[in-house]
């Protein structure tokens, strides 16, 4: 499983590039024209996790093969502060904004600060509801939730589950557990499989996973396998 999402990522950076080099034109003249070196702001919600680190070295790494400046900010899982990155970035006269939004509805208003200056804007991964993106570019997330519930099914496919899903302020958490749904409801239909808790872990806090299976241990509930929305969560 883990190997088809780190196919799905490289594809995923792959085609980010496509539209930033190409969709947007910024890169079809380099710098030893003498042309202006473009700058793109990546605003991330967090580098907690190995894969957002990935993705912020790739993007470094191609930018400066391309000549092109890019600078990154890590809101550390706060909108405020990822809010006052994003008017930090857009004061650095940036082209194109790539935002990892920490928050999918109140990210709009960065949307909003970006165009009224002209940049163009990608939600990149997680969605930004309600928002004029130029580009929303993700894996498809529910067929990852059901990648990681049939993992799990054909290996216990029979008895008491528990879910931890990610933040509640992530589009892409209620995706996932559309797709751990989708396998899990003929199971629980027939009885196989039994959802004896399920809950959400604020701003992806390992810790709030953590606390949950210890108050269900301390409970004595019983359960059989764990469904957690990321690694982090998962190695609690």
């Amino acid at each position: 499983m883990k190997n088809k999402v780190k196919k799905s990522a490289t594809l995923l950076l792959s085609l980010l590039f496509v539209f930033v080099f190409n969709g947007c034109e910024l890169f079809k003249k380099n710098n030893s024209t003498g042309q202006k070196i473009y700058k793109i702001g990546f605003a991330m919600a967090t580098l907690k996790e190995e894969r957002w680190r990935r993705d912020r070295d790739y993007i470094s790494e191609r930018m400066k093969e391309l000549h092109a400046e890019v600078l990154i900010q890590n809101a550390n899982n706060d909108h405020e502060q990822q809010m006052r990155q994003v008017e930090y970035l857009l004061s650095q006269k940036i082209d194109v904004l790539i935002l990892v939004p920490h928050d999918l509805e109140a990210a709009a208003y960065a949307v909003q600060m970006a165009k009224r200056a002209g940049v163009k804007v990608i939600s990149y991964d997680r969605l930004i509801r309600n928002a004029n993106l130029d580009l929303y570019i993700s894996f498809d997330n529910i067929k990852v939730g059901e990648y990681m519930t049939e993992y799990l099914v054909d290996r216990s496919p029979q008895g008491r589950y528990v879910i931890i899903n990610g933040a509640p302020t992530d589009n892409n958490c209620y995706m996932f557990n559309q797709g751990y749904k989708n396998v899990l409801d003929n199971y629980i239909l027939n009885r196989q499989i039994e959802i004896v808790f399920e809950g959400w872990a604020e701003d992806w806090r390992p810790e709030q996973a953590y606390q949950y299976i210890q108050t269900l241990l301390a409970q004595g509930k019983k359960f059989d396998a764990v469904i957690a929305a990321n690694d982090a969560l998962a190695s609690v």
